[in-house]
C-alpha cells in the first residue's frame, strides 16, 4: 500500500510549477499526494478528515 501524504497549502505557498514538481517527484518515489487548503482545514475539518479516510482506504 503506498504512502500518503497530505499537504495543507495556503494560495501563496507554491506555484502550481512548483507543486507539479513536488508532486511528481514524491510519486516517482512510491506517495501519493492529497492536499487541502488551509481553509478547508479550518472551515470543514471533519470534511476533510473524511477525504483522508477515503483516500486511505484505497
Amino acid at each position: 500500500m503506498p504512502a500518503l501524504v497530505v499537504q495543507i497549502k495556503c494560495a501563496t505557498a507554491y506555484t502550481q510549477k512548483e507543486d507539479a514538481i513536488r508532486q511528481e517527484f514524491l510519486e516517482s518515489l512510491g506517495l501519493q499526494v492529497v492536499r487541502f487548503r488551509n481553509e478547508d482545514v479550518l472551515e470543514r475539518m471533519e470534511g476533510v478528515l473524511q477525504d483522508i479516510s477515503a483516500w486511505l482506504q484505497r
